[in-house]
């Protein structure tokens, strides 16, 4: 039992499957489920969403998380069963970046679960029915499912529930404000990207989908580091090591090889002609100022991230001690302005 909201969600896919028609193909018929997370203090659900039973992955409840913590904060555990949706690495990884510890169930021990799947009734009941009276309910696409489940939730959280005798709203709502962990939107998009290990060459290197990138710092060669990437950019590589965000990966180029392009240079005539360029081909910056401004620009964002990363998990150690008034609490962030 959790002693405040926020100190540990509970999330699972239970319930009847609900057939409706295909993604793929409109004259075929397709399960979905749901994917709930649950606030174990209150019994607010944080997060809901239906899903075709084939996309039940790792991906959907990373996405379903990443918005329930956009919208209502870092919780400081999430409590997961042994199922293949939840024990990846990405997520576990991501949670703990946030300063979020990642629990999971024993095995054959359901009643660990009972919250949650106390709360999946409420969908295979109201929600099935509801949508089983309609005529040709088949017809329902997943956007109108999941437009019905939020209307039930929002009835859920509005009725008193009889663990805590109290409704989930009016119980979850009182947390205060200030002792809520939110992120700000780059960092979280970023540690909920897909996640890969890399090995480091001598020569500073990573390579990755048969490509060569030059890490942004060094200090790493023969070590491994996480790389995260867009699914649809792929050839943006963000650089990760022990939970610190080291940077852009740049791809290999023979014109971006510092001791090839000192070769190239010291091989140049030493005593070229020089010609004084008119004063309106000037730019107002020059090139490499243009690049210097950049580039601390890039550092300042890098060090941001890595400040929040460190000063969320110490959130996470003020806000218990707050709540159990044993420790003072830590100053805010300063503003990334």
């Amino acid at each position: 039992q959790a002693d405040y909201p926020n100190q540990l969600w509970q999330i699972d896919t239970k319930g009847q499957d609900l057939k409706i028609h295909s993604k793929e193909n409109s004259n075929a018929l397709e399960d979905v489920v749901p994917i709930v997370i649950l606030d174990d203090y209150s019994r607010y659900v944080v997060g809901v969403r239906y899903v075709y039973k084939s996309d039940e992955n790792e991906a959907a409840v990373m996405d379903l998380i990443m918005e329930s913590i956009e919208r209502f904060g870092v919780p400081e555990s999430l409590y997961t069963d042994l199922g293949g949706p939840y024990i990846g690495n990405a997520l576990k990884k991501a949670l703990n970046i946030l300063g979020c510890r990642s629990i999971r169930t024993r095995p054959r021990d359901p009643a660990s679960k009972g919250k949650c799947e106390k709360v999946m009734p409420m969908y295979t009941e109201k929600l099935d029915l509801e949508i089983k009276d309609r005529e040709h309910y088949q017809e329902f696409n997943i956007d109108l499912i999941n437009e019905y489940a939020q209307a039930v939730t929002s009835r859920y959280h509005n009725e008193k529930h009889d663990s805590i005798n109290q409704e989930p709203y009016e119980r979850y709502l009182k947390y205060p404000g200030q002792f809520r962990r939110f992120v700000s939107d780059e960092l979280l998009t970023l540690v909920f990207l897909p996640v890969s290990k890399c090995k480091v060459t001598k020569d500073n290197l990573i390579r990755i989908n048969k490509k060569k990138y030059m890490m942004p710092v060094v200090g790493y060669a023969r070590k491994f580091v996480e790389v995260r990437t867009m699914l649809k950019t792929k050839d943006v590589i963000h650089v990760w090591f022990d939970e610190k965000y080291l940077g852009l990966a740049e791809e290999y180029q023979v014109n971006n090889d510092f001791l090839k392009k000192h070769q190239f240079i010291t091989k140049e005539d030493e005593n070229p002609a020089v010609r004084i360029p008119e004063k309106m081909e000037v730019p107002e910056f020059q090139a490499l100022e243009r690049k210097l401004q950049e580039y601390r620009k890039y550092q300042e964002n890098k060090t941001f991230l890595n400040q929040e990363i460190e000063y969320l998990k110490k959130q996470r150690a003020s806000v218990k001690s707050e709540l159990t008034q044993t420790l003072p609490t830590i100053p805010p962030l300063e503003s990334k302005e």
